[in-house]
């Protein structure tokens, strides 16, 4: 059995003023049971990031975190649980949120999850119990029985296109909820929207990841921030996918300069071809554009790995539960409500 000896949860908000206490609360109860569970523990970090939220999100959460006793956190565990809350100075989506999360954490596994609860806290033990048992770098969980109409049935028609793109068997590729081995994930930078491609674009060996069921919970609070125009962004960059998978930076540069003079003798075709065959060469002008559109893509992706993401963020707290119940303590949050 592996035995990890620390956690980072990382959950990324925006606009969640109404699920953020309930989510606070159950990560802390989670900690708690993992570290009564799992007495070889040293820390858990519970990483939560303000994605430039507009509402009167970091204000609830202060005061929840100002206002809760930490009656039912055994007291010596709070010298392990460890809170670090980041407000990011704009809103600039999930993927940098979470990448983000990546460079800070430090536990030798690192669990995400969504802050809008549909993901269940506590199934974070559940995954955690698993990869402690299994030789394995990444479990992402899968959802089943969804009542969401159309957004249930986009999302299995974009699994399986990921899936056959990918050689992957990635079950549920849009939930947040997975748990990755810290050398699969650490100091990752997903640019905008590239959260959609995990575990697939992690350093994960393809026969390291497992499927986990996980519960799923209709968003009681907030609005959904999903819009079925990531369907079309999505069938946009499959062919992005296929070459920066497992991201082996090495391996992914090789494949643009290939790409670059497959794409050097399309233009050509097109040039030859517009005297022989007007429709052939329309065909193929659309081919050069979507293989110009994936090789910008893909430039971007390895220019992202260079991006100094901490720069725009301000730490609003990074203490341990003991010394955040000192009265100095909560002198600085109120600082920054």
């Amino acid at each position: 059995m592996v035995k990890y000896k620390s956690i980072s949860i990382i959950s990324p908000f925006h606009n969640e003023n109404k699920n953020l206490e309930i989510l606070y609360k159950k990560l802390l109860d989670v900690s708690n049971i993992l570290l009564t569970d799992f007495y070889n523990l040293e820390f858990i970090e519970i990483i939560l990031i303000d994605d430039g939220s507009n509402d009167d999100s970091l204000s609830i959460l202060l005061n929840s975190i100002k206002d809760n006793k930490l009656n039912e956190i055994k007291s010596n565990f709070l010298e392990k649980i460890k809170l670090i809350l980041i407000k990011l100075n704009s809103n600039y989506g999930q993927s940098y949120a979470l990448s983000t999360g990546f460079e800070i954490a430090t536990g030798d596994v690192i669990i995400t999850l969504d802050s809008d609860l549909q993901n269940d806290p506590y199934d974070i033990i559940k995954l955690f119990r698993y990869i402690q048992s299994k030789e394995i770098e990444v479990l992402s969980g899968y959802r089943e029985n969804r009542d969401e109409g159309f957004r249930a049935i986009a999302s299995s028609i974009g699994n399986k296109l990921i899936n056959l793109v990918s050689s992957y068997q990635i079950k549920d590729v849009g939930c947040s909820l997975k748990a990755y081995k810290k050398d699969s994930i650490k100091n990752l930078k997903l640019p905008y929207g590239y959260h959609r491609f995990l575990p697939i674009i992690s350093f994960a060996n393809k026969n390291m990841i497992e499927n986990i069921k996980v519960n799923f919970n209709n968003r009681i609070f907030g609005k959904s921030h999903y819009g079925y125009s990531k369907i079309i962004w999505l069938i946009l960059r499959l062919l992005t996918l296929n070459i920066i998978k497992n991201s082996n930076f090495n391996k992914i540069e090789k494949n643009l300069k290939k790409l670059k003079i497959v794409n050097f003798f399309i233009f050509l075709s097109i040039i030859i071809s517009s005297f022989i065959n007007l429709f052939f060469s329309l065909t193929l002008i659309l081919i050069f554009l979507y293989i110009l559109f994936t090789i910008k893509e893909i430039k971007n992706y390895l220019d992202f790995q260079n991006k100094k993401l901490l720069k725009n963020s301000k730490v609003i707290i990074n203490s341990f539960l003991a010394d955040l119940i000192k009265t100095n303590e909560k002198a600085i949050i109120s600082k920054y409500k």
